[in-house]
């Protein structure tokens, strides 16, 4: 069964459930049937939710759910995002099942280990309880028990923020990838480890920082004023984003937000929900004042070009085993020059030049981070790639064309240039 097939909500739980009494309502003796490839399928979808050294061993569990209309519901939590996925027909019975998320996805991987992966995703498989509440699994002519824990013991999550703004899947998913890489990994500064997202008056805005590099994109949004509630600002963990965009399946993607305790922020596109209510409580810098407004040199490069010269050059870094892995950027009067900076070399590796168009003149090189560059150019998709110089140890604006500098709605990538001695 394809994704198309499959429903996916986080951080959602249907408001008729209430932990323990949902069971009152149906038997628990679940009955499953479907095909590997859509167990598998759902399994895999819900594997961010599922804790990965839980606290308490029923947390590295998956609940299936079976409803009376046949739906089968597959659900995961770690107390900060609740992922569901339902199947529809797949429930030949109704009931509440929570089995172990690992042992499960290792199983259907065994039982049909050897078989070509067509045939094997093609096999119908049971999930069934019997009277004393154990599990087994039918496939592939196997009969093998699953490890089970208390469904009742299993946490409710919060239920979904309401809807603020919509936008085109495309362009959110292609802003996202945009301000991604600028995310920081140090946990020692929790604000930077998160995408700060804005949603405002006909647009929400994503930007994320390590100190290093900044990225700023822009999304049209469909908005109106009573959608907005007081808040629309929130700092979403960047892992969270990260599961979107092999998520969304839809035309837009539905944002919401809410002024509740614990601020959840949720996206809905198409067939799937994803809500996180554990954002990053933490201020955020002013980044809108880093961005500068004029420039001295403004370089319109190739930008193909300009990618392979930057890789190439931290490829000889790595092949000098140079551990610092900087490059130079040097400019003429209409060429532009990247080398690497060899810490036991600085001043004798050269690179080959490349055309481009330059306004201005600047006399000394620019030195980067090979790494950090060669993330910012990946980030755009145009032929050419324009350089908003102001001084060579003052963050440097990459931009798609050469008004981008004055455009506050396009995309902008900002990258700190290193400070070199001399």
């Amino acid at each position: 069964m394809t994704m198309s097939a499959i429903t996916i909500h986080a951080n959602e739980i249907d408001s008729n459930r209430g932990g323990q009494g949902h069971a009152a309502d149906v038997s628990v003796l679940l009955s499953v049937a479907t095909d590997r490839a859509t167990l598998v399928e759902a399994l895999r979808v819900v594997s961010p939710a599922v804790a990965n050294r839980p606290p308490v061993p029923l947390l590295s569990g998956v609940l299936l759910e079976g409803a009376p209309n046949g739906e089968l519901t597959v659900s995961a939590f770690d107390y900060e995002t609740s992922i569901r996925v339902r199947v529809p027909g797949a429930a030949t019975s109704c009931g509440r099942l929570l089995v172990d998320h690992g042992e499960l996805t290792r199983l259907l991987a065994a039982m049909t280990k050897g078989a070509r992966k067509r045939d094997a995703d093609a096999q119908p498989v049971t999930l069934s309880t019997n009277a004393t509440g154990d599990a087994t699994i039918n496939l592939a002519g196997y009969r093998v028990p699953v490890t089970t824990y208390p469904h009742h013991e299993y946490p409710t999550a919060a239920t979904a923020p309401r809807l603020v703004a919509r936008v085109d899947r495309d362009l959110f998913a292609n802003g996202l990838s945009r301000v991604l890489p600028a995310v920081g990994d140090d946990d020692t500064l929790p604000m930077l480890t998160g995408v700060r997202m804005q949603v405002r008056a006909g647009r929400a805005t994503l930007a994320a920082t390590d100190r290093y590099r900044l990225a700023l994109a822009t999304v049209p949004a469909i908005t109106t004023p009573l959608d907005l509630p007081r808040r629309t600002q929130a700092l979403v963990p960047g892992h969270v984003l990260s599961m979107l965009p092999t998520r969304l399946t839809g035309d837009h993607v539905r944002i919401g937000m809410d002024d509740r305790d614990g601020f959840p922020v949720g996206f809905t596109c198409g067939l799937v929900t994803i809500v996180t209510n554990v954002l990053i409580d933490a201020d955020y810098p002013r980044i809108d004042t880093l961005f500068p407004d004029t420039a001295t040199v403004t370089v319109v490069a190739d930008r193909a070009r300009l990618l392979a010269d930057v890789q190439r050059a931290a490829a000889i870094c790595v092949a000098k085993v140079d551990k610092t892995q900087q490059l130079r950027l040097t400019l003429a009067t209409d060429t532009l020059t990247v080398f690497p900076m060899l810490d036991q070399h600085a001043n004798s590796a050269t690179g080959p030049a490349q055309p481009a168009r330059i306004d201005g003149e600047l006399q000394k090189p620019i030195a980067f981070r090979a790494a950090y560059l060669v993330d910012a150019l990946r980030c755009f998709e145009g032929d050419t790639v324009v350089l908003h110089v102001t001084s060579p140890i003052k963050p440097i604006l990459l931009t798609d064309e050469p008004n981008g500098i004055r455009a506050s709605a396009a995309y902008r990538h900002l990258v700190m240039p290193l400070r070199l001695g001399g």
